[in-house]
């Protein structure tokens, strides 16, 4: 990989020979995005993205009860443009997922891209450290649970499947 990629669950428009769509992104990098839902678009493909990208605060920085309050709508947020093209395509678990690479980024955007994969790995490493020091000290699941939900994990997931899904993200933050 020529960049490091953090997951990103939002959404993003696509538009193609005058047609839009709607995906779900599930990771992004400086280089690209991984993205679900565009079944209909056929390859190759110029395409036009439309990226809602939110700006994570450093949440082991917050107390227990400031996370708990915490709202996801409220993080500030910055919407990419991009052009690129679908390089890669694959069925997983079900779903068809298309490897888009980026020809141009709008302004700036490739610095909120690289501050959105360094914020996600320090929040990243945060929610790693909840899930070893469950059962220790006064930590609530619930800390653990909304601190998930935030970085776009599935609140209500079995612990251990929330961890490994966890792991796998971080090892993806950890390696070129």
């Amino acid at each position: 990989r020529a960049h490091l990629r953090a997951p990103l669950k939002s959404q993003a428009i696509c538009s193609y020979d005058e047609k839009v769509c709607l995906g779900k992104t599930l990771n992004i990098s400086e280089g690209g995005l991984l993205i679900t839902d565009l079944d209909n678009v056929p390859e190759p493909s110029s395409l036009y993205f439309m990226v809602d990208l939110p700006s994570y605060p450093n949440l082991s920085e917050f107390g227990k009860e400031e996370i708990l309050n915490l709202d996801w709508n409220s993080f500030e947020r910055d919407v990419l443009r991009m052009n690129g093209s679908i390089v890669r395509s694959f069925d997983y678990q079900g779903e068809k997922l298309r490897g888009c690479s980026f020809s141009s980024v709008s302004e700036g955007g490739v610095g909120v891209i690289k501050n959105y994969v360094k914020s996600f790995s320090e929040n990243i490493v945060y929610l790693l450290e909840l899930f070893e020091s469950l059962g220790r000290g006064d930590l609530k699941l619930s800390i653990l649970r909304k601190v998930a939900f935030l970085l776009g994990y599935e609140s209500d997931e079995k612990i251990f499947l929330m961890r490994k899904r966890v792991l796998h993200d971080y090892q993806s933050l950890e390696k070129l």
